[in-house]
């Protein structure tokens, strides 16, 4: 049949045949939707994820998202369905001949949705389904989901999975008390939050896999609205157009967090009048200001989160005894304070510096707008809110640390420990070194585990200044090393009377025709003046000597913040041998010396207790 004689016939049954006409109108309407790029992360971030390449695998019930990512972020991706290739992960990966197996995809989205829809579709319009039978549906979708992980990682893919969950606007066949009706079997709203919760069981079972939650996704908006109507029918349904933005959206803000890329906040700065509270406490007294309850508890989620908190007010010093007593043990979740006179940049500038961090990672909220604009144009770097969006910081990106570490969690008890480390050490009239032996220092290093492996990306993310060479190796990269027989992750672990500092140090090596190359050299700020740096280094040499190792040879990189590092070298008695490309080279020769000892005032290894 020519291409006219079917223009023709479309044509008289478009005139003719309501329901066609109908349906026409109705996919053109769906077509013409577009879908609208929002700004979710900053530039850096996104040209970042752009050089990431995406393999899907499912039905369409993904293509408009990949559709949207491809339009508006440049992604390099394949979807299954649109190769006629299995939209179900467990066949597809079984399958040697997988496109799979030679897209080198960074990063894995699955739907398993194919195969889930037949049990939306027996309880829908089956009566005789029995809960023994759901039971079982639900076994088989967690063996499935599981399975399809374990093949995917066996075959030595390191990079984030992506669970995309099963899209469902809630529509009972029974009716809105269909719930009641099912006394021996799962109503459809009970088998979908059981299959929910299946996703995140499984996330949280394996290695850097995550969960796309199409119900978190509409959170903010109707659901109804995010589901295509004209083919919907309570069993199985389609994401909208407008709904794969959100989709999309939400995988490239999931993706940023694992691969640790965007500005992140380590301490968030508080004004006070107006702000933390209603009312001005020098005027009015303690009893005259109402604290906000909410923003205290945002501030301890925060907290949690290992974010610092700290507190800037313009008053008078001597009122600080009272801001104590109104807040009572909330006073005690502030790492730093700044009661003065002084302007507000200044008081920003002597936290950073108190804290040992970046002016960057400062975030400050304060209800003045002048205070708000004087920060903005003396310290641009520093990033500023209303106190009003407090709350939004719950959720946006630079708040959001991705996988919490123990040590993160643990961050803001470890900088009081610290300051009051420092008020004895000013306080004393010992040498350093005598000091150092008298707080019982005691430093465990040994090769990382699994365990580690988020703290260690956490460290490599973020650390400035006691960092060799700043390269930011992603949680892939770090994986790949640790399962490396030519890599050896070495990371410490330090306590001293104070308390514990948790990880401090991340030092990656690679071996090289009986050389350690090092290529990862870095330390938490808080390691500073416990000569850890120094002693990592002696392990390194001892390790070395045990491998029959000919020499070490670390790398520097200079940047505006890390000049110290360059020191530890030089204390470590390695010689500088050559630069190329801004990247000097230290080198210490096993062959022609002994190991470096360790320093007489710190024990080595994991404490008893």
């Amino acid at each position: 049949m020519s291409s006219v004689v079917k223009l023709l016939r479309y044509s008289k049954r478009f005139l003719f045949d309501r329901k066609f006409r109908n349906r026409i109108i109705g996919l053109m309407e769906q077509n013409s939707q577009t879908q609208q790029k929002t700004e979710v992360l900053d530039t850096p971030t996104l040209e970042a994820l752009r050089s990431k390449k995406m393999f899907y695998i499912g039905g369409c019930e993904l293509s408009f998202m990949k559709e949207y990512l491809d339009n508006n972020f440049g992604s390099n991706s394949l979807l299954t369905y649109d190769i006629n290739a299995s939209p179900n992960p467990l066949f597809e990966i079984q399958d040697r001949k997988s496109k799979w197996y030679n897209f080198n995809a960074d990063i894995l989205i699955m739907s398993h949705n194919q195969q889930i829809r037949g049990y939306f579709q027996y309880l829908q319009l089956d009566e005789n389904v029995t809960r023994e039978l759901q039971d079982d549906q639900l076994n088989e979708i967690r063996a499935t989901f599981n399975q399809s992980i374990d093949i995917v990682r066996d075959n030595e893919f390191t990079g984030p999975i992506v669970l995309f969950t099963y899209p469902l606007a809630y529509r009972p066949a029974l009716g809105k008390f269909e719930y009641r009706m099912h006394q021996k079997n799962y109503s459809v709203i009970e088998f979908y939050q059981r299959l929910r919760l299946l996703y995140y069981e499984t996330a949280k079972s394996h290695q850097d896999v995550y969960v796309l939650d199409t119900d978190e996704a509409f959170s903010q908006v109707s659901k109804e609205a995010q589901i295509r109507r004209l083919d919907a029918n309570g069993i199985y349904e389609h994401v909208t157009r407008e709904g794969s933005v959100y989709l999309g959206d939400e995988l490239i803000k999931t993706m940023a967090l694992h691969y640790n890329l965007g500005i992140k906040v380590k301490c968030v700065v508080m004004d006070l009048d107006n702000t933390l509270w209603a009312g001005i406490i020098q005027d009015d007294g303690i009893s005259g200001v109402t604290v906000y309850e909410n923003r205290i508890q945002i501030l301890r989620m925060l907290r949690r989160r290992g974010i610092l908190l700290a507190l800037a007010s313009k008053n008078e010093p001597g009122v600080e005894p009272l801001i104590a007593d109104l807040l009572g043990d909330d006073f005690k979740i502030f790492s730093a304070t700044r009661i003065t006179w002084n302007d507000k940049a200044q008081s920003l500038q002597e936290i950073a510096d108190e804290l040992n961090i970046g002016i960057d990672s400062l975030a400050f909220f304060d209800d003045n707008p002048y205070e708000r604009d004087m920060v903005r144009n003396l310290l641009p770097q520093v990033s500023v809110y209303s106190d009003d969006e407090l709350l939004d910081a719950l959720n946006r990106p630079e708040f959001d640390m991705g996988v919490i570490t123990e040590v993160s969690k643990k961050r803001a008890d470890m900088y009081i420990a610290q300051r009051i480390r420092d008020k004895d050490e000013k306080k004393t009239h010992l040498t350093k070194e005598e000091f150092l032996k008298s707080i019982g220092l005691t430093l465990w290093i040994r090769e990382a585990k699994d365990r580690d492996l988020n703290r260690v990306a956490e460290l490599i993310q973020r650390t400035n200044q006691l960092n060799a060479t700043t390269i930011r190796h992603d949680r892939s990269k770090i994986n790949e090393f640790h399962k490396s027989k030519l890599h050896k992750i070495f990371v410490c672990n330090l306590w001293d009377k104070y308390g514990e500092y948790g990880l401090i140090g991340v030092t990656i090596v690679e071996e090289n025709q009986k050389i350690w190359d090092i290529d990862t050299l870095l330390f938490s700020c808080r390691a500073m003046g416990k000569t850890v740096e120094r002693n990592t280094l002696s392990h390194l040499t001892q390790e070395g000597k045990k491998h029959k190792i000919s020499s070490i040879v670390g790398k520097y990189k200079k940047t505006d913040r890390n000049e110290g590092i360059m020191r530890v070298f030089e204390d470590a008695e390695f010689t500088e041998s050559g630069s190329s490309d801004e990247v000097s080279k230290w080198v210490f020769d096993l062959e022609g010396n002994d190991p470096l000892q360790y320093s007489p005032w710190i024990t080595i290894g994991k404490p008893k207790n």
